[in-house]
């Protein structure tokens, strides 16, 4: 998804190739106490603290405002929050129901 955007921003051609190379097939380990991790397959979609993270979560949640149906969206730097009043169970979920079908802009790698 995220490259498809930027293919509609008017990015193309080795510098697209380049971004595609540079987001797919990533792994990372830790090292702890001088021990070293397995490396682990990456799931987030923009990699934190490259130099081109601000911009790949910029064109990644840019249209995020319009794709949020019945409740508001809010952008800030490198944060999006959703606000919207529930004052009953069925407020509960339709807001959940809205918020399953908006498109995912990020990826819990806690679970």
């Amino acid at each position: 998804r995220l490259l498809q955007k930027l293919q509609l921003s008017g990015y193309g051609g080795k510098l697209l190739q380049w971004i595609q190379s540079f987001l797919t097939n990533r792994s990372q380990s830790v090292v702890i106490g001088g021990v070293l991790s397995r490396a682990e397959v990456v799931q987030s979609v923009v990699p934190q603290g490259t130099v081109l993270a601000p911009f790949l979560f910029l064109i990644h949640v840019i249209n995020l405002p319009g794709e949020v149906q019945h409740a508001t969206a809010r952008l800030f730097a490198d944060d999006s929050k959703l606000h919207h009043k529930v004052s009953s169970a069925a407020d509960r979920q339709d807001l959940l129901a809205h918020i399953a079908a908006t498109p995912v802009v990020c990826v819990d790698t806690t679970a």
